[in-house]
């Protein structure tokens, strides 16, 4: 097993916990948009997608070292996306879409806070993945790029044809504003992670599979794998939507756009030292955490779960008073934030067209 034994010790170098990686409490759950605090109108919602096998938890100490800072603790509200995070990517993205599209309209039916229209999307590792998911716009790619027939042509129940249109034609949520890529592997994972994370698929019990292949699964089980493309034919039913390296899906995802008007920032996470280090986050490589068109790009020391570290949060924070300087919003002063210098944010741009959903 030295392909385990090496991804063990790279997580371990990094001075993180191997267990938050593979958490069994996100086996079975229900995708949850959870509000850590209660809603409070005029602060910007910023919502934290937990990785792979990992918990909403992780993010609580990243959460309260943000919250240190009397201006973001005021401007800011915090949200934690919690799913089962081995269940196929589209799913999860799309399941992620729905939580946050009607809890915005649950908490503001009239469209009167425009603070719920600037949110900022921050996902660690698959995470990412999801919230770029929400601000992409893909038309049939990823649905070419998975099925090998449209909708129509496809056995299924008219319910079931809905879920994978939803999960496969990915329409952007126009609420979001900006994003912010913590180790998210934009190309998947090759070397010793991705042949345990293979290895795992494989040894699932076909129970298993179904769980996370869901409408996928059904259409399989109804269709044959010829429904599938050909590269997706060859893998467990349960790992379509998977991260390997040379996963169709992400290379689709990949072909589309993020939106042109939300900011995107990497924080990528190498081991070693600020100085000298590895191209890889002992997961993830230097070039699937890259992206050429962000806004910005750091990397940091430490390995793929790096939550905990002070400097991913001084980061994700810098990003944050950022935001409020690009909204219009003062961050110089804590005591204007508090008093009557602070004043309620600007209307949002009628541009963005952000309605309710039908």
């Amino acid at each position: 097993m030295p392909f385990v034994l090496a991804t063990i010790a790279a997580l371990s170098l990094s001075g993180d916990r191997v267990g938050a990686g593979w958490h069994p409490q996100s086996r079975g759950a229900e995708p949850t948009l959870t509000l850590r605090d209660p809603y409070r109108p005029g602060a910007i919602p910023v919502v934290l997608i937990h990785g792979m096998g990992s918990t909403a938890r992780t993010w609580g100490p990243m959460i309260d070292r943000i919250k240190d800072d009397p201006v973001l603790a005021t401007r800011y509200q915090f949200w934690t996306f919690s799913y089962d995070s081995c269940v196929a990517l589209p799913l999860s993205a799309a399941r992620f879409r729905s939580c946050l599209t009607r809890t915005r309209w649950a908490l503001d039916p009239s469209g009167l806070d425009p603070a719920l229209d600037r949110m900022v999307l921050v996902g660690q590792s698959q995470g990412g993945l999801i919230a770029k998911a929400a601000a992409q716009d893909g038309g049939w790619t990823l649905w070419d790029s998975t099925f090998s027939r449209r909708p129509e042509a496809i056995r299924c129940p008219p319910e079931t044809r809905a879920e994978l249109v939803d999960a496969f034609l990915t329409r952007r949520v126009p609420s979001v504003g900006r994003l912010v890529f913590i180790a998210t592997p934009h190309h998947g994972s090759k070397g010793p992670a991705a042949a345990t994370a293979r290895l795992k698929e494989y040894l699932l019990t076909d129970r298993r599979q179904g769980e996370l292949a869901g409408p996928i699964g059904e259409v399989v089980r109804l269709n044959g794998k010829e429904v599938l493309v050909p590269d997706l034919r060859r893998v467990p039913v349960g790992a379509v939507g998977g991260l390997a390296w040379d996963s169709p899906i992400l290379d689709a995802l990949n072909r589309i756009p993020i939106a042109p008007d939300v900011r995107r920032h990497s924080i990528i996470p190498q081991l070693g030292t600020p100085h000298h280090h590895l191209d890889t986050d002992g997961i993830v490589r230097y070039e699937s955490s890259h992206l050429d068109e962000v806004d910005s790009e750091v990397i940091v020391p430490g390995g793929h779960v790096s939550l905990r570290r002070p400097e991913v949060a001084a980061e994700v924070a810098r990003i944050l008073r950022l935001h409020l300087a690009e909204q219009g919003v003062g961050v110089a002063s804590p005591k204007a934030a508090f008093g009557r210098g602070a004043g309620p944010l600007p209307p949002a741009s009628p541009a963005r067209g952000i309605s309710p959903p039908p």
